[in-house]
């Protein structure tokens, strides 16, 4: 879904400008181009489907984030770190790098960040987040 929200959803067009786009307005636009082809087919790919259905990707990314929430303690005694080990690990370091850039507003100016509000739902992980950045 993270691929979708930043290089094929309409409503983050200026996000995707502000982070790798260049200022000429013909490189623009065929960097644009490369960029949502490489993306949708990555998609594609990952998703062994025919079309990208973003209502299938925002459902896919919600049970992977159930997993994580699980796997990081949700309902089960809980836990601060993965693995329930006593400091941040790998896994903790790559799960932040993702919910931090969809949690904190002011890290990227997302137009549309139905992603984050998906990761909000899980506090397990909103906690997670506030721990590794605080």
């Amino acid at each position: 879904k993270m691929l979708y929200a930043l290089y094929l959803d309409p409503a983050n067009k200026q996000l995707l400008a502000d982070l790798y786009l260049p200022a000429n307005p013909i490189l623009s636009a065929s960097t644009r181009h490369t960029l949502a082809a490489a993306a949708r087919a990555s998609i594609l790919r990952q998703t062994r489907a025919a079309v990208v259905d973003p209502a299938q990707l925002l459902r896919d990314a919600r049970d992977a984030l159930r997993a994580l929430s699980d796997l990081l303690g949700h309902g089960g005694g809980g836990g601060e770190w993965f693995f329930g080990a006593a400091g941040p690990g790998t896994l903790d370091a790559e799960v932040f790098a993702y919910t931090h850039l969809l949690l904190d507003e002011g890290a990227l100016a997302w137009g549309s960040n139905e992603l984050g509000r998906e990761v909000a739902a899980f506090g397990n992980l909103v906690e997670h987040q506030r721990r590794l950045f605080g």
